[in-house]
């Protein structure tokens, strides 16, 4: 079994501090006092802009073998789509997975745009299929939907996509979409469909995965969760006829320094920061509003805050004594 890896292109600037402290290179957010990155706070007509650095990330991600890059979707940040599209003709091979959600295009355009795309850059377009994972944000860009109808609406929108990749005359109609003898013809029509991803661990993500996703994406959590998620998703595809089309994707976090004792410090200072920024308050206040599972290890940390350091208050991504755990799950997952 072949492994292949995927970067992170950080569209909201490269944040080794918090975003928008004036120290980040890159960071779009206005901040404070002189930055000593090469674009905060540039201005339109500078000769060296926000994409100019953008593109200096993606070149050396490819250069240095991997085989794409993740664009993230957040209402705070660029759109990933467009992004991608300026970027493609930076690169040579690197493939991009734009985050999106079905809220944000009519299946139609969103076939005609990527149709358009993967003739333009030689298929080189990853979608990731998101239904969001707060309510509070959902609201934010005007999606009032109930989060597991929200994947009912997903798994209508990936019929219809499929529909009008694969026909010149599909027709459908359903309870979010309807289509009468459309799809892609001519020219466009050569186009690969882009491979899917998806996550989320919810019954009903787990759910469109099984059924339409080439790639079920995972945070990282103890190899043995992360055994019984995968055999899951597994089953859940065996029922629509994929068990040997569905492949598994781990997202993992990694602060590298010489040393666990280096790594241990510079993750303390981040976290450090964050309680300093009020970041532990603006986290809890939207706890009630979030419809993403809570990692096993955040809930065992959220349990500890009254008797830990004041910094694990703050939901971690990996243990702060998981650095060989993290590279344990990574082989069990390369296994399966």
């Amino acid at each position: 079994m072949s492994i292949k890896f995927y970067s992170r292109l950080p569209l909201h600037g490269e944040t080794k501090y918090l975003p928008g402290d004036s120290r980040n290179r890159g960071d779009w957010n206005q901040a404070q006092g002189q930055g000593t990155g090469a674009v905060s706070n540039f201005e339109v007509g500078d000769t060296f802009g926000y994409i100019d650095y953008l593109s200096q990330i993606a070149r050396a991600t490819e250069i240095n073998g991997f085989e794409g890059v993740l664009l993230v979707n957040a209402p705070s940040g660029e759109e990933p789509w467009l992004v991608s599209s300026l970027l493609a003709r930076e690169t040579k091979r690197l493939k991009f997975i734009t985050a999106f959600q079905p809220y944000h295009f009519s299946p139609w355009n969103a076939v005609q745009m990527a149709a358009t795309y993967q003739r333009a850059t030689g298929n080189r377009l990853v979608w990731n299929i998101i239904n969001g994972g707060s309510e509070f944000v959902q609201r934010q860009v005007g999606d009032f939907v109930p989060h597991d109808e929200r994947y009912e609406r997903a798994d209508e929108f990936m019929q219809v996509v499929k529909g009008y990749w694969h026909s010149d005359n599909f027709s459908f109609s359903g309870k979010y979409y309807q289509a009468e003898k459309g799809g892609l013809r001519g020219p466009l029509s050569k186009a690969e469909l882009p491979l899917i991803c998806t996550a989320g661990s919810s019954e009903a993500a787990r759910e469109f995965g099984a059924r339409h996703a080439d790639y079920y994406l995972m945070r990282a959590e103890r190899p043995e969760e992360i055994a019984k998620l995968i055999a899951d998703v597994r089953a859940r595809a065996a029922r629509w006829g994929r068990a040997d089309e569905i492949r598994f994707g781990l997202s993992v976090d990694v602060i590298t320094r010489e040393t666990d004792e280096l790594a241990h410090t510079e993750a303390r200072r981040f976290f450090d920061a964050g309680i300093a920024a009020g970041a532990d308050k603006a986290v809890a206040a939207h706890a009630g509003l979030r419809s993403a599972r809570k990692l096993s290890h955040e809930n065992e940390f959220s349990a500890k805050a009254d008797t830990a350091h004041p910094s694990t208050r703050i939901s971690l991504s990996i243990p702060m004594s998981g650095a060989g755990w993290a590279i344990s799950v990574f082989r069990q997952v390369a296994h399966w």
